[in-house]
């Protein structure tokens, strides 16, 4: 499952998990992209759902992960890539663009989070990976508000990793983390993923 799939990174990471012969749901706000990019995963053998949802809406999440989960027995994955950048000088930002970048960049990627976690507590496994971004852990001049929002993901991120490393601890049989801060070849280069 991958949020932002349509296109960019999301979409990368959609085409090489095609190549890997992966079932595949994607979402992204734009019904149009994700038809485009639906099709190409089908021409690469890909078994995909394609599914519009905005990641800042609890009731569009909750109807992604029922369709998937329905459709496809549960979530062995999910890739939280949707994002969005606002750039300017901070006196031309408003607190509206702070929300938005909070909105679909850090509670986007926990709404969905907290939706697949039952699933994959309930089939003993499960992978979250969170792309965050080098703006997670430096602040990037006239992007402010995505800096704030990514640094909150990687918070995120980090509490996430602490209590699956728990869970793993107290009961044997779960195997599922939650952990990737940047954009950086490792992540897709796991074998949890099963890329190589």
């Amino acid at each position: 499952m991958i949020t932002g799939g349509s296109r960019g990174l999301g979409l990368v990471i959609a085409r090489h998990l095609a190549d890997q012969g992966a079932r595949i749901a994607i979402t992204a706000r734009s019904e149009e992209d994700l038809h485009v990019a639906a099709d190409e995963l089908r021409a690469r053998g890909a078994e995909v759902i394609s599914h519009p949802c905005d990641v800042r809406d609890q009731d569009e999440v909750a109807a992604f992960i029922d369709r998937v989960t329905n459709q496809f027995d549960g979530v062995d994955v999910l890739f939280n890539v949707a994002g969005i950048i606002t750039v300017g000088p901070l006196e031309a930002m408003a607190m509206d663009d702070f929300h938005d970048s909070m909105q679909t960049n850090c509670w986007g990627a926990l709404r969905m989070s907290l939706e697949v976690l039952p699933f994959m507590r309930n089939q003993g496994w499960g992978r979250i990976v969170n792309i965050a971004s080098i703006g997670g852990k430096r602040a990037v001049p006239h992007m402010l508000p995505y800096a704030a929002s990514k640094f909150a993901l990687v918070g995120l991120s980090n509490e996430e990793e602490k209590v699956s490393e728990e869970e793993k601890v107290s009961s044997a049989e779960k195997d599922w983390s939650t952990r990737c801060t940047g954009v950086k070849r490792r992540c897709l280069r796991s074998p949890q993923v099963g890329l190589s």
